[in-house]
């Protein structure tokens, strides 16, 4: 009996967020970064390659993504990436406040009410 085919998984960034040479407060940011980074979108996750190809940061691909350690990130690197990770943060905050504002602009035009 054959098995099922497998789907292949989309490719991901993947880290690392053990440190050995960062303060306590350097390990805390970046192991958060580690986390959020996980919940962003495809487009932004590629925009997270290119800040690593352009700072020349250490990263591997494979068939499974792209792969660095944020514990070895230069600070200027890491910096950069928190600044993108801000801005993502800020955009979808700002997008999902115009999709309530049009949600409810619609339900008051169906409604009749202001």
């Amino acid at each position: 009996m054959r098995k099922p085919f497998k789907k292949r998984q989309p490719r991901t960034i993947r880290m690392s967020a053990s440190a050995a040479v960062l303060t306590t407060e350097e390990y805390d940011q970046r192991k958060l970064f580690s986390e959020e980074v996980k919940l962003l979108t495809k487009n932004e996750m590629e925009e997270v390659y290119r800040i690593l190809r352009t700072c020349k940061a250490e990263f591997s691909e494979n068939s499974n993504g792209v792969f660095f350690d944020v514990s070895k990130l230069p600070a200027e690197t890491f910096e950069k990436m928190q600044q993108f990770m801000i801005f993502c943060k800020k955009n979808r905050d700002e997008f999902n406040i115009r999709e309530e504002e049009y949600r409810q602009a619609q339900d008051a035009l169906v409604n009749g009410r202001d």
